[in-house]
């Protein structure tokens, strides 16, 4: 049996390979089409390949390819690939092969607790995830008259709050923009509101306070319609990435949207980035802090409550180094810091980026994908000693 340690190891070593793995289609449908849509260079076509299958199986979104361009089984591919990421099927398969020792391990640390056994909890959250999809595809079908495959794969790449395009969305009217905002929601939303009974009052709060922020950040955006502008903030926020209006940021608004994105969504949920819950407990982490050496009392945070402290530290290091490797390759400031976070909180949004950049960015962009996939989780425990007794 594996240890925490291993098993978080083990968590990213198959994110890698399944990116690795899922970048062999890209490069048998380039040479299909004779080389038109990866870099000419072996060697850089398959670091685009690897930086597509990463950005798909990590929810990043990000595509250096037109997905006009792209035949509708493989627009699916990409589609499947990211709801796969964003409900964290290798979580789930890793929790059916350990123990229940084990996965409850695993679970309380990410930031939430189970007494039910953990197969049964996989397969409601499934079962809540189909669920809400078939919703959400009826009524864009309903109300956009759009067919069934183009509403799957909004509803794929909406619920993963993944992002790779693969509609135009400035052809939805409002009613259909308001049903893709839903789902944006919802995918950033903690499950623990549908099963998790114990950690329902944190997510209920999670996503008033995830609503509440997209309004506030949607008064930051010149955009004319209102519609637009909840649709472009709920699009950052959730770390979704969809959007069909050109952005533009000042100095103040890449700063604001760049703090917002760093946080993301709510725990348990397919969104990226810090996550909100975390937020309180870094709060109530430094109120107990206070209290021990000032106050002389004992500190009482449970491990999800910590676990906070590192991942906040190891989120804002991450952005800064790699904001001076993107000023490095000469972006400004701004963009250097947005697109680190981007990157960092999946969020699918690159500015001055093309296919054309260096091959390194894009290997450290796809880098930070996965390890803010996975919560940079498995680089913390690196640096403590897991005991086999768990203690």
């Amino acid at each position: 049996e594996l240890n925490l340690k291993e098993s978080f190891i083990l968590l990213f070593l198959t994110y890698f390979f399944l990116s690795l793995i899922g970048s062999i289609p890209y490069l048998i449908y380039d040479i299909y089409f004779g080389n038109q849509i990866l870099s000419k260079n072996i060697y850089e076509k398959i670091i685009d390949a690897f930086f597509e299958s990463s950005s798909a199986f990590t929810t990043f979104g990000f595509s250096l390819l037109n997905y006009k361009n792209l035949p509708e089984p493989f627009i699916f591919y990409r589609s499947l690939s990211q709801f796969i990421g964003g409900i964290n099927i290798i979580f789930i398969l890793l929790t059916f092969i350990f123990s229940f020792k084990t996965s409850h391990l695993l679970t309380k640390v990410l930031g939430f607790e189970i007494k039910r056994r953990i197969k049964i909890s996989i397969i409601l959250v499934l079962l809540i995830y189909f669920i809400a999809i078939s919703i959400f595809s009826f009524l864009l079908v309903y109300f956009e008259k759009i067919r069934i495959i183009d509403a799957l794969n909004i509803a794929f790449t909406t619920f993963s709050t993944g992002g790779l395009k693969s509609f135009e969305y400035s052809n939805l009217s409002s009613i259909g923009k308001a049903i893709v905002i839903f789902g944006m929601i919802f995918g950033a939303t903690n499950i623990s509101i549908f099963i998790f009974e114990k950690f329902r009052k944190i997510a209920i709060l999670e996503l008033i306070l995830l609503i509440l922020f997209i309004f506030i950040l949607s008064n930051f955006l010149t955009f004319e319609n209102f519609i637009d502008k909840i649709f472009h903030s709920a699009s950052i926020l959730t770390t979704t990435g969809h959007s069909y209006l050109n952005l533009s940021f000042s100095s103040f608004q890449f700063f604001i949207f760049s703090v917002f994105a760093l946080i993301g969504g709510s725990i348990l949920s397919t969104a990226g980035g810090i996550k909100i819950a975390r937020i309180f407990f870094l709060i109530k982490g430094i109120k107990e802090i206070i209290k021990k050496y000032i106050f002389k009392k004992e500190i009482a945070l449970k491990d999800y409550e910590l676990i906070a402290f590192p991942i906040f530290f190891f989120f804002v290091f991450f952005t800064v180094i790699s904001a001076l490797i993107f000023s490095y390759f000469g972006y400004s400031l701004e963009k250097s810091i947005f697109n680190s976070v981007s990157a960092l909180s999946t969020v699918g949004i690159l500015f001055d980026f093309d296919i054309n950049s260096l091959p390194i960015l894009k290997i450290w962009i796809a880098f930070l994908t996965i390890i803010g996939r996975i919560e940079i989780i498995p680089l913390i425990l690196l640096f403590f000693k897991v005991s086999n007794k768990q203690d």
